[in-house]
């Protein structure tokens, strides 16, 4: 009887272990998830016709794992939060995206597209350093979004 007692306890002492640690977990991810900033506001070919013909906007173009996205990626969004005009974030993989980058003759993924008055004019949003790191292009970013 004993020797059942101390399984059932060492049984639920490992079941509340487990819980725990489930929930730090699941918080940590929940955390990261506020932290880090996130493409928002997708636009797709339909949002594309009714937004952006008729407006000033910024088409923010992007492709996962692209190591120059992920360099620029926080300084447009939080640019982009500054500025007065609608930003949208384009996946370049996407059947929609691949729309719009033949639209706006888009060659690489980390470009934004300025729309001002139905004009267009693209901006390379990152760069790489001559010793091979990949930052934001601060000063394109800026020029893009200053108007």
């Amino acid at each position: 009887m004993k020797k059942g007692l101390e399984l059932l306890s060492l049984f639920v002492m490992t079941l509340l272990c487990l819980c725990g640690l489930s929930v730090m977990i699941y918080g940590g991810y929940q955390l990261y998830q506020e932290v880090t900033p996130q493409y928002s506001q997708e636009l797709t070919e339909g949002s594309y016709r009714d937004a952006v013909v008729s407006q000033n906007v910024n088409l923010v173009f992007y492709r996962k794992n692209c190591p120059y996205c992920q360099a620029g990626k926080s300084a447009v969004i939080e640019a982009a939060k500054k500025v007065q005009h609608t930003t949208f974030y384009i996946n370049v993989e996407t059947k929609d995206g691949q729309e719009l980058v033949k639209r706006y003759d888009v060659f690489k993924a980390a470009t934004m597209v300025v729309i001002r008055e139905g004009k267009a004019k693209s901006y390379r949003y990152a760069k790489k350093t001559k010793d091979g790191r990949y930052v934001a292009d601060l000063k394109q970013i800026e020029e893009a979004l200053n108007d």
